[in-house]
């Protein structure tokens, strides 16, 4: 009896520790695992906050998109009133598809410029004798000893003819030439204002005065 008592004793005792052994390795197994759960968590929490760190500068960039947008709606609806208010004021017209249609002064088109490049000056020498102008003319001079007619100084018409006749005194060829120079002078300022070279136009005087032959 004594020794079935010692066997189940010791029997007991193997159980223990056996059971102890397991106890121990899988307080160990479970230390492991929290470790790694710790581990994990950690890894997840960064990524966490990664993650709410991009959030945050979307979140920013789109409050900074937002704004700009809302700015060019507001400059769209300020362009569709103008737009409105000229539209109106136009008439039927689109004003984007309008062409602007300035005229200006007369005589001062393409057309007028065109028609005047034709134009030319024509000097005729001093005819010692009588000699007949043109029927557009200014009031004739008379004098004793010549007769002076000029060609019509009107902008709209052409200056085509200048007719010296009888140039005897010294007064009168000075009358002449200067005559002569300002219509030159006017001749050239039309030109520049239609954008036309100025034609060549030169009077030589000869020495005492008198107009060239």
């Amino acid at each position: 009896m004594e020794k079935g008592k010692g066997i189940d004793i010791e029997l007991t005792e193997e159980d223990l520790r056996m059971k102890l052994q397991q106890l121990r390795q899988e307080i160990q197994e479970t230390r492991k695992r929290r470790i790694e759960v710790e581990f994990a968590t950690a890894i997840a929490r960064t990524a966490n906050a990664t993650l709410d760190a991009e959030l945050a500068a979307k979140m920013t960039k789109y409050a900074v998109i937002d704004e700009e947008t809302a700015a060019v709606r507001k400059k769209r609806d300020a362009l569709k009133d103008i737009t409105v208010m000229l539209q109106k004021s136009l008439g039927k017209h689109s004003f984007f598809n309008q062409e602007a249609n300035i005229s200006g002064p007369e005589n001062t088109g393409p057309e007028a410029t065109e028609e005047d490049t034709g134009e030319k000056i024509v000097y005729r020498p001093p005819v010692q004798g009588r000699s007949k102008g043109p029927t557009n003319s200014f009031p004739i001079q008379n004098s004793q000893k010549g007769k002076v007619a000029m060609g019509d100084n009107n902008e709209e018409t052409s200056l085509t003819d200048v007719v010296v006749a009888q140039p005897a005194l010294a007064d009168q060829n000075e009358l002449i030439l200067q005559l002569m120079q300002q219509i030159a002078e006017m001749r050239v300022e039309m030109q520049r204002k239609h954008d036309l070279p100025p034609p060549i136009f030169a009077v030589n005087a000869q020495p005492d005065g008198r107009p060239p032959t």
